[in-house]
């Protein structure tokens, strides 16, 4: 392959060791872990939690949502020819999420939200940043706006539904009130192979690597704040 100097050999860069896909993997995880002590799941296991915070987590991730898409897509425009693989996975997903925010009104109605349309509210502080921080990846190192997606995806992979038994029976709702949690607990199942089988290809130096791990620990920490604003 004549490009393969140019485009690996000169710029020091490889595609992702076996050794760093696992450092990548326990970052994920640990984010994970961490996420898994936010105040939302804390009182839902305290059987704390009412229709009301239900109502106040949807409206405050509903930007995010609404939002991430579009920095999904402008990290795609912004990839090298190098990275066309991972260029081709976030359009693709861009697209697949396009319309996902609509689960999230669904389910508002559902529980009698009466309110403006979401899509018309500010997003909190510790939504915005988070936003902010996926589309300064798409600028800074296109390649790592799926750090965020490790953590938002595998979180999602690992919802049970029987985990939120208890306050649906509590608060007299059903995992109709739930479309959205509920759909991605099983799309993301495959979403996450899909970004670890990219992943494994991504050509990267030593530098976009520790951004890769820089990214996924923020994402991780971004998004437990959210939740935790919601009970704040």
């Amino acid at each position: 392959n004549p490009n393969a100097s140019l485009w690996s050999f000169d710029r020091g860069e490889h595609s992702m060791q076996a050794e760093q896909v696992r450092s990548l993997r326990a970052t994920a995880d640990r984010a994970i872990e961490d996420f898994a002590d936010n105040k939302v799941i804390k009182a839902i296991k305290a059987g704390e939690w009412t229709r009301a915070d239900y109502q106040s987590l949807l409206l405050t991730i509903f930007p995010q949502v609404h939002q991430g898409t579009m920095s999904f897509a402008l990290a795609a425009g912004n990839c090298a020819t190098r990275h066309s693989a991972v260029r081709e996975f976030l359009v693709h997903h861009a697209e697949e999420e396009m319309l996902h925010y609509q689960w999230i009104a669904d389910d508002l109605r559902s529980i009698g939200y009466c309110g403006p349309d979401p899509r018309t509210l500010l997003p909190g502080p510790h939504v915005q940043a988070y936003i902010a921080f996926n589309f300064y990846n798409a600028h800074h190192f296109p390649p790592s706006r799926i750090a965020s997606s490790l953590v938002l995806e595998g979180l999602g992979a690992a919802l049970k539904a029987e985990d939120l038994l208890p306050f649906l029976e509590k608060e007299g709702l059903t995992p109709a009130n739930f479309s959205f949690f509920l759909s991605h607990a099983t799309t993301d199942k495959q979403h996450i192979q899909d970004l670890w089988d990219v992943i494994a290809e991504i050509e990267i130096d030593d530098e976009g690597f520790e951004w890769f791990l820089h990214a996924c620990r923020t994402a991780g920490f971004y998004y437990k704040s959210m939740y935790d604003s919601t009970i704040d």
